[in-house]
């Protein structure tokens, strides 16, 4: 037989120098990325069976901080004193057809934008404070077309910079020779077979709750990027964990950056008709590897953040029994990494492939893994890969490996049974039975859900007084397998409902407050400290302990007095080691402490609250 063909996209990286040229000093310089060697690449395609590269990588150092943008060591923009700051930086590859950018150390506050689109802004990205995560990293998809404009907007007077380093993009290029039928291999936007049924077409209501859990995945690797399918999949908890099922030779024998791959949900046309504009997608960015194993083909991931409700996906159920699918199966993918498509089984011929499979990528599969099936609807392409099969009740029970592909014609497709993939290599990293049977119920079925209720948490920061501060807060959630995800949220009114998902079992908050720090602060409360010190007349309530503690080091002595002077006097505008305001939870000691306040919970109730004390510093005779 000869060898299968693995349907995922994968762009392999070349290393290459960055060049700089300058334009004056009336407009920014461009970037511009080496020229691609076309027939080089081509040549090399061939020689080392690089059938699926389609990008070449450049290492880039475009950097932005304090207001100032520099490449490569040099500033090209410098900041004005509070004034707006708004520009245009652009990256150009002569002969790419399309660019990728990786960015680091992002950070955008609020009211500030990062938008980037191509070179007649038909296709544009906008990004803002909302994509902020706590690895300040971000991935942006791939830009049609040789030019990426990067635009970056930043309100005047905004009281604290934005920042952000792209340190990588990738030049795709066309390749020629790389599917039997000799027709160029792209991607993305558009470029999948004309045979492809999109997701919204007649016949499609079968799949109406399937596809909402289905995401196109843009792999992010040392060695390149590429497209594959992912299917959103229910646990035993029905807490809404997101578990993406997808394959495991889309990132095999390579090195994944999971911190930057992506994920797009919703990306499909609202109708039957192929759209001219690209639709927009809801992404996300970032995983950690569950599980994988070779023999079906199964890689788990967990996205690294909240799905929010406005993606309204749905968790699919799935079926991890022996039995052979009987009548129709449905399949729901993102060929080419195109806009989603339908395929499906209308004849149920689904049968056990009693033999052993040797792929293009020289691994063989074992005897009776896999199924074996021929679409009476629709094909399958490159970026199919990880694509589920859906049995009659609308349950996953294998996902897309490879097969026999001759253009809208597919002699065989093979999908890894999940019947296998359960124990899989007997391991937690290489089976499915933890992760989708987190109770060890020992089901065989399970049915999909909708996303499941999170528990609401009330917040609330009042001084000591009782009046309501405005604050922000920083909340921290961490899942019983350890994954740790972090939030900044704003409390305009003092009070805020946080929504967390059931997942998780852990969460603290912590608020935070630092503004007008010399208010409230006069002699008098130099004049308690000291009697404080000197046993004069002892401080007891905590809030006043805190409030003493100028320089945040959990004690009360001299140099608090020092700095509290120095901020009175104008000497210093703001405490060196402090902010201006910290908090206690209300009633969480019986004794005094000089401990800032942070309330943990334990997710084992659908509900909290939380009251904060904020403190001004310095501020020990309630001023303020």
């Amino acid at each position: 037989m000869l060898a299968n063909m693995r349907f995922s996209l994968l762009y392999l990286l070349l290393p290459a120098a960055l060049l700089f040229s300058a334009k004056g000093n009336t407009q920014l310089p461009v970037l511009q990325l080496p020229e691609l060697d076309l027939e080089k690449l081509l040549l090399e395609d061939r020689e080392k069976d690089f059938d699926i590269r389609c990008a070449v990588p450049s290492t880039t150092e475009v950097v932005f901080q304090n207001g100032r943008l520099g490449v490569n060591g040099k500033i090209i923009v410098e900041p004005g004193p509070q004034k707006e700051i708004n520009w245009t930086y652009t990256i150009h590859g002569k002969n790419a057809l399309g660019i990728t950018l990786l960015l680091k150390n992002m950070f955008l506050p609020s009211g500030a934008s990062l938008t980037v689109s191509n070179a007649d802004s038909s296709e544009v990205m906008v990004y803002n404070e909302k994509d902020n995560n706590s690895k300040k990293i971000l991935t942006i998809g791939m830009i049609s077309g040789n030019t990426a404009r990067i635009h970056y907007r930043e309100p005047k007077n905004c009281p604290v910079s934005g920042s952000f380093e792209i340190f990588r993009a990738y030049q795709a290029y066309e390749k020629t020779h790389a599917l039997p039928e000799n027709r160029p291999l792209s991607f993305g936007f558009g470029t999948s077979l004309s045979c492809n049924i999109n997701i919204h077409c007649p016949g499609t209501d079968s799949v109406k709750n399937i596809k909402r859990g289905i995401s196109r995945v843009m792999m992010v690797l040392k060695e390149g990027i590429g497209y594959c399918t992912g299917n959103l999949l229910n646990n035993t908890n029905q807490d809404g964990k997101p578990l993406i099922l997808t394959a495991f030779h889309c990132q095999d024998g390579y090195t994944p950056m999971y911190d930057f791959w992506k994920f797009d949900f919703n990306y499909e046309s609202p109708d039957c008709i192929n759209p001219v504009k690209e639709p927009k997608a809801n992404r996300m960015s970032g995983c950690v590897r569950r599980a994988g194993w070779r023999n079906t083909d199964f890689l788990l991931l967990e996205l690294s953040s909240i799905i929010p409700d406005s993606f309204n996906v749905f968790f699919n159920g799935w079926d991890r029994s022996f039995s052979i699918p009987s009548g129709r199966t449905y399949y729901v993918h993102h060929p080419s990494g195109d806009i989603k498509k339908y395929s499906a089984d209308d004849k149920g011929a689904t049968s056990v492939y009693n033999f052993p499979i040797q792929w293009n990528n020289n691994v063989t599969t074992p005897a009776t893994y896999h199924f074996r099936i021929a679409p009476s609807r629709g094909t399958f392409e490159v970026g199919s890969s990880g694509c589920g099969m859906y049995n009659s009740r609308k349950r996953f029970v294998g996902n897309f490996n490879g097969g026999d592909l001759n253009g809208c014609a597919v002699a065989n497709g093979f999908f890894g049974r999940m019947a296998f993939s359960w124990e899989g290599g007997g391991a937690d990293s290489s089976s499915l039975k933890k992760w989708l049977d987190p109770k060890n119920l020992g089901v065989t079925t399970l049915d999909g859900i909708e996303k499941p209720a999170p528990k609401q948490f009330d917040i609330e920061c009042r001084t000591p007084g009782t009046k309501l501060l405005p604050c922000s807060a920083v909340i921290r959630m961490a899942t019983p397998e350890g994954l740790a995800l972090s939030d900044s949220v704003y409390l305009g009114t003092g009070k805020l409902t946080y929504k967390v998902p059931p997942y998780f079992s852990d969460i603290s908050i912590r608020p935070v407050l630092n503004t007008l720090p010399r208010e409230g602060l006069s002699t008098s409360d130099i004049v308690l400290i000291q009697k404080h010190i000197l046993k004069v007349t002892e401080m007891t309530e905590s809030w006043k302990l805190l409030a003493a503690d100028a320089n945040n080091n959990g004690s009360i002595s001299v140099a608090d007095i020092v700095d509290i002077r120095k901020l009175i006097l104008s000497v210093i505008p703001a405490l060196p080691k402090s902010n201006s305001w910290r908090f206690l939870v209300k009633n969480s000691a019986s004794t005094p402490q000089i401990k800032d306040g942070t309330a943990t919970f334990k997710l084992n109730s659908p509900s909290g609250f939380v009251e904060f004390q904020g403190i001004k510093i310095g501020d020990v005779n309630r001023i303020y």
